[in-house]
């Protein structure tokens, strides 16, 4: 035993090999040669997004590197993404170790579109209404957040929305004095017979009527009683009103000749003529002698025949009268009779 020991010695010895100690902290089965580890910051571009038409994300590759290149051809640490697409950068270290990442932009949501009414004129006397429209948030110019803006002095109006995807959109419209303000007068308050019609007429120089009735036109034939209105409206947006009260009475209507008439001068029955009662649309009347001769005819309901023919007195005679009449709310009539003249 003691033999063995000893030419084991003298055989390692004789070898020339030393052992040599490790350096501190290092495996003694690294292999000579290896490639140390390449540390390098952590790029974090964020996660992908779906972004406003308009906007833009700011990606931010991180410091502690030496130079850039994104999938864009730029080659700075940052750079403003718009379009639609993915954004990969590569970003190298001063020690030549490399970090990557991407970021997608999803899709692009459209801005919202403001529809204010760009009529320019603000009526004197008057407010006006401008609505924004539907959207989740308002900012208008004097720092109100309504839906919408009640107008009353001219000037710039504008407002700024979001919508329910987060996007803005904005709209204005710059304001004026109305050059004009219309003025409509519709006739006083009265009272109409039962078989009476009343037709209202507007001027014609407005740019738009709007009746109580729902009437658009200028003119308004009114059906019964009742407090009516019409609102006028100049070419620039700005209107006027008035009303008018119309009651209604029972009138008797009624046609009455006379059978005799005695134009004697004394006051008393000295024309002859209908009587009527009522709104007359037309009206003409004749009388005949016996021989069948016109001797007096009239469209003029207040006119009455007094007994004459060319300035001479007619005798006492029997005479034929006719009468073509239409009063209104009720159909066009044709009478006739006889009278006597007594003198």
């Amino acid at each position: 035993m003691k033999h063995c020991l000893l030419l084991l010695f003298l055989c390692a010895a004789g070898s020339g090999l030393r052992a040599q100690p490790s350096a501190p902290g290092t495996p003694a089965d690294t292999a000579i040669g290896a490639r140390p580890q390449c540390p390098a910051p952590a790029i974090d571009l964020g996660p992908d997004r779906i972004i406003c038409a308009n906007d833009s994300v700011v990606l931010d590759a991180g410091a502690g590197f030496s130079s850039y290149l994104w999938s864009t051809g730029e080659t700075t640490r940052t750079i403003a993404a718009k379009q639609v697409g993915r954004y990969l950068v590569t970003a190298t270290t001063p020690g030549g170790c490399v970090a990557t990442d991407e970021f997608e932009i999803i899709r692009t949501n459209p801005a919202p579109q403001v529809q204010l009414d760009q009529r320019p004129y603000v009526c004197p006397g008057s407010s006006r209404i401008l609505d924004a429209g539907t959207f989740a948030s308002y900012r208008w110019h004097d720092g109100s957040t309504g839906r919408v803006f009640v107008v009353m002095t001219a000037g710039l109006v504008s407002v700024e929305v979001t919508d329910f995807n987060g996007c803005k959109g904005t709209g204005s419209v710059q304001l004026i004095p109305s050059p004009d303000i219309p003025q409509i007068a519709l006739p006083a308050d009265t009272t109409l017979c039962q078989y009476q019609q009343l037709v209202l007429k507007a001027p014609p120089n407005f740019h738009a009527y709007r009746w109580s009735t729902g009437s658009t036109g200028a003119t308004l034939r009114i059906p019964g009683a009742g407090l009516y209105w019409l609102e006028v409206a100049s070419e620039q947006g700005c209107t006027s009103r008035d009303s008018i009260r119309i009651d209604i009475k029972q009138c008797n209507r009624y046609f009455f000749v006379p059978t005799a008439f005695t134009p004697n001068g004394d006051g008393r029955n000295d024309r002859f003529r209908p009587l009527l009662d009522g709104n007359l649309l037309s009206y003409q009347f004749a009388i005949f002698d016996r021989w069948g001769r016109i001797v007096f005819e009239s469209k003029d309901p207040r006119r009455g025949w007094d007994g004459k023919l060319a300035a001479q007195e007619q005798g006492s005679n029997v005479y034929v009268w006719t009468c073509s009449f239409h009063l209104e709310g009720g159909p066009p009539e044709t009478r006739k009779g006889t009278f006597t003249v007594m003198r």
